[in-house]
């Protein structure tokens, strides 16, 4: 069965609410999405940016990250 816009935006906020796991929520989206606002919500997801340190985001960049992740959700919510 394919997922909905709707089923995966929920899927993401139970991962970001911490009610998922990573691997749980891979588990349930779809191998290929062809819905583009999916492809590019699963891929915010799973280039998380890692904040400070040497390598990682600073604050704002990680907001900004954050902040298109819940455009995606709600965009897909309201479909």
């Amino acid at each position: 069965m394919e997922a909905t816009r709707r089923q995966v935006a929920e899927w993401v906020e139970q991962y970001l609410a911490r009610d998922l796991s990573f691997d749980q929520l891979f588990d349930l989206l779809p191998e290929v999405q062809a819905d583009s606002d999916v492809a590019e919500l699963v891929d915010l997801v799973e280039h998380e940016p890692k904040r400070g340190g040497v390598f990682g985001a600073t604050a704002d960049e990680h907001a900004r990250h954050m902040r298109r992740i819940r455009e995606l959700i709600g965009r897909l919510q309201a479909s």
